[in-house]
């Protein structure tokens, strides 16, 4: 389930949005049904304007971007509601990394907009845009890089932590068995094949339960059976867990599987 903890409007949106729920309910703070924050969103139905709801979970507008002694890169718009999907598509050198890295804050935004939840990123610090991602954003990467010190379960605990503030070790070994590696759990990241590498990369990025998930090149590397088994899992554990998912790639067998596609 999606929570409400976006920095929104130089506030806390989670703040905000308790605010709200007690004044469309002419209710003091006292008195409202929500003692605390980071409810799920389902909880504020029936006291927020569906406008809330409705917001796309991630818009960029006029979004551009130079490396030094380099062209400007220019990126068209992007719309992902919540729990959609989208294909970001392109070449090598087109500038789907660079694009991917400023839609997850790696990168800070030079000019134009990006929003994730209806927070503008550009306008964060960093400290603030580090935790926002943390808790937001799961990130799957073509490489994948772990803890080498922990086992595949406590680099998922780990990710817990580090987005929410506490874990859980018994929801991160349900995610592993929804993954298929449940078995590896105990097992140090370094006696895993590439295939089950990319399953712990997928569990640790749905760890903090993000709003979005965002994967580089997740299939790449990959043969026709497991880059198809990849996707379906992203696909099918992001929509688990309420998450959009933002795919970025060269990988032209996911275009079939994708029905909202970008090309750069």
């Amino acid at each position: 389930m999606l929570l409400l903890s976006a920095d929104f409007g130089g506030g806390c949106f989670e703040r905000e949005t308790h605010r709200a729920a007690c004044l469309l309910q002419k209710l003091t703070p006292e008195k409202c049904p929500f003692k605390g924050f980071g409810l799920p969103l389902t909880a504020y139905h029936a006291y927020l304007p569906s406008a809330l709801e409705n917001q796309p979970i991630l818009q960029t507008k006029n979004l551009r971007y130079s490396y030094p002694n380099q062209a400007e890169i220019r990126f068209p718009d992007l719309v992902c509601d919540r729990g959609a999907h989208l294909l970001i598509a392109g070449n090598s050198g087109s500038g789907k990394t660079t694009l991917l890295h400023l839609i997850s804050g790696l990168l800070r935004v030079q000019s134009g907009e990006v929003r994730i939840a209806g927070t503008d990123l550009g306008k964060m610090s960093q400290g603030a845009l580090d935790k926002f991602r943390g808790s937001h954003i799961g990130l799957v990467f073509q490489q994948p890089r772990f803890i080498t010190a922990l086992t595949a379960v406590d680099n998922v605990t780990a990710a817990q932590y580090f987005g929410t503030g506490k874990s859980n070790k018994a929801e991160a070994v349900a995610l592993l068995e929804a993954l298929g590696i449940a078995e590896k759990a105990c097992k140090p990241t370094g006696q895993l094949s590439g295939g089950e590498r990319q399953r712990l990369a997928i569990a640790r990025a749905l760890a903090a339960k993000p709003a979005v998930v965002m994967a580089d090149e997740p299939t790449s590397a990959l043969d026709d059976e497991n880059a198809d088994l990849v996707s379906k899992l992203l696909a099918r554990q992001s929509a688990e867990y309420g998450a959009a998912l933002v795919i970025v790639t060269h990988d032209n067998r996911l275009k079939a599987k994708f029905k909202n596609t970008v090309t750069l």
